[in-house]
């Protein structure tokens, strides 16, 4: 059978992205060359980015997007070329338009070379000084581009929209690592402090500066390219002082992975007793955590999909100001440290990340090879991504939290391995939901039905597919929708085509169909519905997929008979649209523990708690009890503090921990509030700084935004934007 990726049912306004400025439906950039030197000093990173673009109708003129950007000069194939910055829109930044003197016909190129310096308002790059390091001797920097900030870091057709591959040369006095593919020199070959040296990329992950270098004086080029087309948002740069140490490779496999930290750090793996855990991070903490699973991953997601090509798959463990849990920069996952939480509970993320597929030439997975065609229709990145993460966690064990098949119910324990043993012939385990990814879907459903409540005015971020308004920043809607309503949508289909016997076959012919493109809504549904009614028995999943309900609510039944109540594409609400059943075995105990304390009123009932109650946790357990515990009503000051004590959770340095801690003892009162801002002072993720200064300002006013504006420079542009407005405060 044969689909067209290209094929496009009824245009609807969502299929233009409205995040743009530039006039990406008459030229599409086919490349971009990057020519830049970083000056520490003034915190700007400048030198030229030249934009190809193809034509796909008579053109005369280019319109870039650019925000904060200092624009020296433009030219047109060589020449020097007029160009105007239009002024300014909040969120979108300012159109560069540029006169194409002899005008371009549909189907020529142009290559447009626009020579600027970013300014210290640049929205994608954290910068941090040097005390603000581990080392405390160099300062450090990291880019975060999604959703519209790349705008801000170079021209370009800042648009999912468009993917393009791109080439770097980065002249920096400290290591630099870039979302691109290394060429040269060979890694084995020593830097020479004072030398300048030209190093060409194959992999951004490996060494840009190989022995770091002996002064801050000392300089070198990096060169970095990168030959699979990639949109914007994942052309990544970080630079510091750095160090990789490579995870063990698997035998037969032709990639190989490892991580990147900050050079400096408590090299201290010790036992963890109760909530208790080691102190900061450092490589071997980082290494520790993930160097057991990262690798199996990336095999599971192989195997479920297709070849993972890039030949590497690292991961940089950012500093704390890093504003998301990770991003899926190409070849090289950035991550929050937060994620190591010295138990191996947090290596979710990285199977989140690998299922986006960073960086495959002919094949692809989700979200960096089959991209939404805009903002609207981000649930086609992260809901399939999720959707294939617990793929990928259930097939390698993850699922049951390395404790073995003996947290399966036994009538499945044995479907479960036989599943495992063999993902190309995957029998039906999308029923048999082991308990970590059922307690999973419960951290994330109350994680879902809080961003729902906070959207309850706006409908509209309620919704898989989100009707933006016209120059409205895409961040202003970033909730966990796209994330779980998504993948719930898929496991629904799933389960409505008859499980993943039938469902996996679709899931690669969906990947080949539509490798290296963006995509709408109505592009993947016309997909799915090809697929399903060219097999053998097409016209019986046609009538089941015909009753699902795509943009309303009504009762469906699917291939098994079972009625389900869904409210998909277009539908708002708060919550789920399935309600779903899992095997409660490790969720329960957790769930009765809470009940107890909610019982628990008074001083005499409290004594009765000890750290026995939950010396066998595990910790997405101890994630459960607190978040059972804050569905209950406010607790007593005497309650949080005996919570506190018993089970020793402010000694812990688990961020998930710490972060339910803080909710629930701040719904309660003031008694933790200033631990509560001095904690978050350090926490730039936006899962745990948001909430913890929404929760401040209503017991606390004057502390969160007094400590806050104090802060506001450890923050990324991202974070510091969002929280300020949750505060209504200006910085």
């Amino acid at each position: 059978m044969s689909f067209s990726p290209l094929f496009t049912d009824s245009p609807t306004p969502q299929d233009k992205d409205l995040a743009t400025l530039s006039n990406y439906l008459d030229a599409r950039t086919t490349h971009i060359d990057l020519d830049w030197a970083i000056d520490w000093e003034k915190k700007i990173i400048g030198g030229s980015a030249t934009v190809t673009l193809e034509a796909t109708k008579d053109v005369e003129e280019v319109v870039l997007d650019t925000s904060y950007l200092d624009v020296q000069g433009v030219a047109v194939d060589g020449s020097r070329a007029e160009y105007s910055l239009d002024e300014r829109i909040a969120g979108m930044g300012s159109a560069l338009h540029v006169t194409l003197p002899k005008g371009v016909k549909s189907g020529q190129h142009v290559a447009i070379k626009v020579s600027y310096w970013t300014t210290t308002q640049c929205t994608a790059v954290g910068w941090l000084e040097p005390v603000q390091t581990k080392s405390g001797k160099y300062p450090y920097l990291y880019s975060q581009s999604q959703a519209i900030h790349a705008r801000s870091l170079l021209p370009c057709q800042d648009t999912p929209a468009i993917k393009a591959t791109y080439a770097a040369k980065v002249r920096s006095v400290l290591p630099v690592l870039l979302s691109g593919l290394r060429q040269s020199p060979k890694s084995e070959e020593k830097w020479v402090p004072g030398k300048e040296v030209e190093y060409v990329y194959d992999q951004v992950s490996a060494w840009l500066l190989a022995p770091r270098p002996g002064g801050i004086q000392s300089h070198a080029d990096a060169d970095a390219h990168q030959p699979v087309a990639i949109p914007s948002y994942l052309i990544a740069i970080a630079s510091g002082e750095l160090v990789y140490r490579p995870f063990k490779q698997l035998e037969g496999r032709k990639w190989r992975s490892g991580a990147w930290t900050e050079s400096k750090g408590i090299d201290l793996i010790k036992p963890r007793v109760l909530f208790d855990s080691p102190a900061p991070l450092m490589m071997d903490e980082a290494y520790w955590e993930f160097s057991e699973d990262t690798a199996r991953f990336v095999a599971a997601a192989e195997d479920y999909t297709s070849e993972y090509r890039f030949g590497v798959y690292d991961i940089l463990f950012l500093p704390e100001s890093f504003p998301y849990g990770g991003m899926e920069n190409a070849c090289l996952t950035f991550a929050t440290p937060t994620v190591i939480a010295h138990d191996r509970s947090s290596v979710d993320l990285a199977a989140h990340e690998i299922a986006h597929g960073n960086g495959l030439t002919e094949q692809s997975w989700f979200g960096n090879g089959i991209g939404c065609a805009s903002w609207s229709h981000f649930w086609l990145n992260e809901g399939w991504t999720t959707y294939l993460e617990r793929l990928v966690r259930l097939f390698t064990g993850h699922s049951i939290w390395l404790m073995g098949d003996a947290d399966v119910d036994p009538v499945h324990a044995k479907d479960l391995r036989r599943a495992r043993s063999s993902a190309s012939n995957c029998h039906d385990v999308s029923y048999r939901v082991t308990t970590d990814i059922r307690d999973q879907v419960v951290h994330r459903r109350k994680g879902l039905k809080e961003d729902l409540a906070l959207n309850k005015d706006k409908t509209r971020f309620q919704r898989m597919v989100v009707e933006y308004n016209p120059h409205e920043d895409p961040d202003e809607a970033y909730n966990q929708v796209p994330y779980e309503k998504g993948s719930n949508f898929l496991l629904h289909l799933e389960r409505t085509v008859g499980g993943l016997d039938h469902f996996l076959p679709y899931m690669k012919d969906y990947d080949r169909t539509f490798s290296g493109t963006s995509i709408t809504t109505g592009q993947w549904r016309s997909h799915l519905f090809h697929f399903f009614g060219n097999q053998p028995n097409g016209q019986e999943y046609l009538r089941a997929l015909g009753k699902v309900d795509w943009d309303e609510s009504h009762s469906a039944t699917d291939i098994r008979g079972e009625v389900l109540t869904s409210k998909w594409l277009h539908g708002a609400g708060p919550d789920l649209c399935v309600d779903m059943q899992y095997d409660d075995t490790l969720s329960k105990p957790c769930a009765d523990l809470a009940e107890k304390w909610n019982a628990a009123r008074d001083d005499a009932q409290l004594s009765k708690f000890s750290p026995k109650d939950i010396e066998s946790f595990i910790t997405a357990q101890k994630l459960v009890f607190l978040d059972n515990l804050e569905a209950y009503a406010p607790y007593s000051p005497r309650a949080i503090t005996t919570l506190d004590e018993t089970y020793g959770i402010h000694k812990t340095d688990n961020a998930e921990i710490r972060l339910r801690f803080y909710r629930v003892a701040l719904k309660s009162g003031k008694e933790y509030a200033e631990d509560a801002a001095e904690w978050v002072t350090n926490k730039g993720r936006m899962k745990f700084c948001r909430p913890i200064y929404r929760l401040l300002n209503q017991q606390t006013p004057e502390l969160a935004k007094k400590t806050f504006l104090k802060h506001a420079a450890f923050y990324h542009p991202i974070a510091r934007k969002m929280i300020a407005k949750d505060l209504g405060v200006e910085v």
